[in-house]
C-alpha cells in the first residue's frame, strides 16, 4: 500500500497530503537509519528485526519519492538557466537534461505499481479511485469485464 502513497502523490490524485505523508515517510526513513545505527540494537535481535523490516519497506518509497523530486528540480534548474542562456551548445545540452528529467517524471507517473492489496477502481483514502487498465469498464460488482 505505500508505494501507492508514491504514485498517488506523482500521478497527481492526491495532492499535498500525499506530499505530506511523503515527507514524514521520508523523516520515519532517517530514524530507522539512525536507529539501526545505534550499538545497542543488535544487541535486541526483536528491535533488529523489526527496525530491518520498516527499512525495508521504506527504502524503494524513499527512493522512488527521492528520484521523483530530483527530477522536479531537474525541470526547474534546466528551465532557468535556458532562459538566461545564450551559448546555443549549452542550450542544446540543456534541453536534453529538461527532456530526459521530464521523460522520468512521465515514467513515474504513468503506472501504479503491483500491489497485491488494491483493485482497480477501488477507492483509496487521501488518493481517490485507482485507474483501470484501458478497455476495462466496471461491472455491477465493480470489477473490470
Amino acid at each position: 500500500m505505500r508505494d501507492l502513497i508514491v504514485w498517488c502523490a506523482v500521478s497527481g490524485m492526491g495532492g499535498s497530503i500525499v506530499f505530506d505523508k511523503l515527507e514524514d515517510l521520508v523523516r520515519r526513513f532517517e530514524e530507522v537509519l539512525n536507529e539501526l545505527g545505534e550499538p545497542d540494537v543488535a544487541n535486541n535481535q526483536e528491535r533488529f528485526r523489526k527496525l530491518m523490516k520498516e527499512q525495508n519497506d521504506l527504502a524503494p518509497i524513499v527512493e522512488t519519492y527521492r528520484k521523483y523530486k530530483a527530477a522536479g528540480q531537474t525541470v526547474e534548474d534546466s528551465l532557468s538557466l535556458l532562459d538566461e542562456e545564450n551559448d546555443e551548445e549549452m542550450r542544446e545540452m540543456l534541453k536534453e537534461e529538461l527532456s530526459n528529467a521530464r521523460a522520468e517524471i512521465v515514467s513515474l507517473e504513468r503506472e501504479p505499481p503491483a500491489e497485491k492489496s488494491w483493485s482497480a477502481g477501488a477507492s483509496i483514502p487521501w488518493c481517490g479511485p485507482t485507474p483501470r487498465p484501458s478497455g476495462t469498464h466496471p461491472g455491477p460488482t465493480g470489477a473490470g469485464r
